[in-house]
C-alpha cells in the first residue's frame, strides 16, 4: 500500500503529537511525586503530600481549639475554596469559616492561617505550627 504524502504527514502528526503526550506525562508525575512538590489544593488528591500536610498541620493544632468553637480559615485568595473544603473533609468535628467571608471574624474564637503570618493587633499568636499558624482572637475583640 502505498502513503499519499497528506497520509504521510498525518501520520507524522499523531505519531508527533503522541511522543510529546507522553512525554509531558511522565514529567507532570516525576514533578508531582518530587518531595518539594507544590501542587495547589485545586490538584490534591486524598492520597496527596499537600493534603496529608494540612491535615497533619490541623490535627496538631486540634488539641488547641476548643470543642464548639468557630476557627476562621485564612489562606492565600486563590486556594481559598479548595482548603476550606479540604479542611471540612479533613476535620468535620469542628466548625470552620473562611475569614474572607466576615473580615471582622464574628463568632470567632481562633484563626488559622495557612499559607502566611498575620499582623493583626486582633490576634495573639497561641502556637506556630511549622505548617501554619494558629491565632486567639483577643477577647476584646470578639463578637
Amino acid at each position: 500500500m502505498k502513503l499519499r504524502p497528506l497520509h504521510a504527514v498525518a501520520v507524522a502528526l499523531v505519531t508527533w503529537s503522541l511522543v510529546g503526550l507522553v512525554g509531558q506525562t511522565r514529567e507532570l508525575r516525576a514533578r508531582s511525586l518530587a518531595p518539594g512538590s507544590r501542587a495547589t489544593p485545586g490538584q490534591w488528591r486524598l492520597a496527596s503530600r499537600g493534603r496529608e500536610r494540612l491535615e497533619r498541620c490541623l490535627r496538631a493544632a486540634l488539641p488547641l481549639l476548643p470543642e464548639n468553637s468557630l476557627t476562621a480559615l485564612e489562606t492565600p485568595p486563590a486556594d481559598n475554596g479548595y482548603l476550606y473544603s479540604w479542611v471540612q473533609y479533613v476535620l468535620p468535628e469542628r466548625r470552620f469559616t473562611l475569614g474572607s467571608d466576615d473580615p471582622l471574624w464574628q463568632g470567632v474564637s481562633h484563626v488559622f492561617s495557612y499559607g502566611a503570618p498575620l499582623q493583626d493587633r486582633r490576634l495573639r499568636l497561641g502556637q506556630n505550627l511549622g505548617c501554619g499558624w494558629l491565632y486567639e482572637v483577643r477577647p476584646r475583640f470578639r463578637r
